[in-house]
């Protein structure tokens, strides 16, 4: 799949002058250049057994960027310990502490100019405009990335997941679990798309272990 949008590691130059810098000859002062990395965050969003997490490994492999992934911090931290009626105000709160650490290891990441694939929910769109406003206000490039397929298919995958706890297994997803991340998922409209480069990839009629062709 050829895909379009902001080239990684595109750079943007820079003027800056060091105080006292001057030549013999002249005695006055040049400004020196440097050239500074504008690094990309790759979002990738999806309701519940798009195939966001092998999209995503297969995006960060493509873009030799670090790849963060909500699921797995929220079952490494916090799953060992979850209460067996563990409910939306149990999650919530440590899902916000997982994301901020997320973000702050992306932070030193794109300073180095190293590209980020973050899976991180954000499955409203007032939350995703928010999050995308502090990365491009921050002087990073964003480009989003909108995992699909039906329904039905997706909770197919999910039960699959569920059995065969193979790569992309975080946790057991229940199908009352499934049905309220539907009622939560607002799929990004084109206005969304365009103005944050969007693509859509639809992985309908295929395994989710093989959700990027081409």
């Amino acid at each position: 799949m050829k895909r379009t949008g902001p080239h990684v590691g595109r750079n943007t130059t820079c003027s800056v002058q060091r105080r006292g810098s001057h030549t013999s000859d002249i005695g006055s002062q040049h400004p020196q250049h440097y050239t500074r990395a504008v690094t990309t965050v790759h979002l990738v969003v999806g309701s519940t057994g798009a195939g966001k997490s092998t999209f995503s490994r297969e995006l960060a492999r493509d873009e030799r960027a670090l790849r963060f992934a909500i699921d797995e911090w929220m079952a490494n931290f916090y799953f060992p310990d979850r209460p067996s009626d563990a409910d939306f105000e149990w999650y919530w709160p440590r899902i916000e502490r997982c994301t901020r650490a997320i973000w702050s290891e992306c932070e030193q990441a794109l300073a180095l100019g190293v590209p980020v694939v973050l899976e991180i929910g954000l499955t409203r769109r007032s939350d995703r405009a928010q999050f995308c406003e502090k990365v491009t206000r921050d002087g990073h490039s964003l480009q989003l990335h909108v995992v699909e397929a039906p329904l039905e298919e997706r909770w197919a995958r999910v039960q699959r997941r569920n059995q065969d706890k193979g790569e992309t297994f975080s946790l057991e997803v229940t199908r009352g679990m499934f049905d309220f991340v539907e009622t939560m998922w607002e799929a990004p409209t084109d206005e969304e798309l365009a103005q944050y480069v969007g693509q859509r990839h639809d992985t309908s009629g295929t395994r989710e272990a093989n959700t990027r062709p081409g």
